[in-house]
């Protein structure tokens, strides 16, 4: 999911009592990184507003590659990309029961490698009992 489907389901509760913009801590080694971001989300529990607070850790979130360098948008929108994981984690803190445990692709690894050896192929599956060719997906597994 992303963002936007845990601001919904927060939103579809009529809870939702507001969303602070992120607050930033600078990178005093990387001028142009965050080292953190923290993001308060307020809901209102039995008619009082509360605030549930996420920070997070640039470090601990931004996706790189196995070469250790930053990929998709973490390249270019380090800010953005951080901003959304504090905030994704205060939502959860917020909306527990509306979200659960699900995390945002921001928050999630970029790419899932596959290794074999060469020579070697994939290893060969057959389907399930019971299931019917019609309701089963082939494709491509892209992270």
């Amino acid at each position: 999911t992303a963002i936007d489907g845990y601001r919904l389901n927060a939103q579809r509760t009529h809870e939702l009592a507001g969303i602070d913009e992120p607050i930033f801590e600078h990178d005093p080694d990387h001028p142009n990184r965050p080292l953190s971001a923290k993001v308060t989300v307020y809901r209102f529990v039995n008619g009082e507003k509360c605030a549930f607070t996420a920070k997070v850790l640039f470090k601990e979130y931004a996706q790189k590659d196995a070469d250790g360098k930053l990929t998709g948008r973490w390249v270019d929108m380090e800010y953005n990309q951080l901003g959304k994981c504090a905030e994704a984690g205060a939502l959860r803190k917020g909306f527990q029961a509306e979200i659960g445990d699900v995390r945002t692709s921001d928050e999630m690894a970029a790419a899932i490698d596959v290794d074999f050896e060469v020579g070697e192929s994939a290893p060969e599956s057959t389907p399930a009992e019971g299931l019917k060719p019609e309701t089963m997906y082939e494709g491509v597994l892209v992270g």
